[in-house]
């Protein structure tokens, strides 16, 4: 299964990758402002991705584990970003959305390969 230290660092490194590549797209279309909004994104997702990841290892890996972290993950997303948004007003743009739909689909690729990696 590898170690959870592994699995937690695997996770953070996704969600800064896709928050760098997200934050670069958005600096080309809006500026610098689009740097701080992927941060934004990346910072809701991270805590998102780390209980994911805490879940898992705590249940272990099975199929009825995997639908209630899917299910977890949208929520907790949904959640956080939904009080981001509520705090921080400069927060309701597209661009915002758009990076945590790209952190999120990072954050998802590597539970897909934690899970196909545990299966195997």
């Amino acid at each position: 299964m590898g170690s959870l230290a592994a699995q937690l660092a695997g996770m953070v490194l996704a969600t800064v990758l896709a928050a760098l590549f997200s934050s670069l797209g958005a600096m080309m279309m809006i500026g610098i402002s689009g740097v701080w909004l992927s941060l934004a994104a990346a910072t809701v997702s991270l805590p998102v991705g780390v209980v994911i990841v805490l879940y898992f290892f705590r249940f272990g890996l099975s199929p009825e584990s995997i639908v209630v972290a899917t299910m977890m993950r949208v929520f907790l997303t949904a959640v956080l970003a939904g009080f981001a948004v509520l705090l921080f007003t400069e927060l309701r743009v597209s661009t915002f959305f758009l990076a945590l739909g790209v952190i999120y689909l990072a954050n998802l690729s590597v539970e897909t390969w934690f899970a196909l990696r545990l299966k195997s």
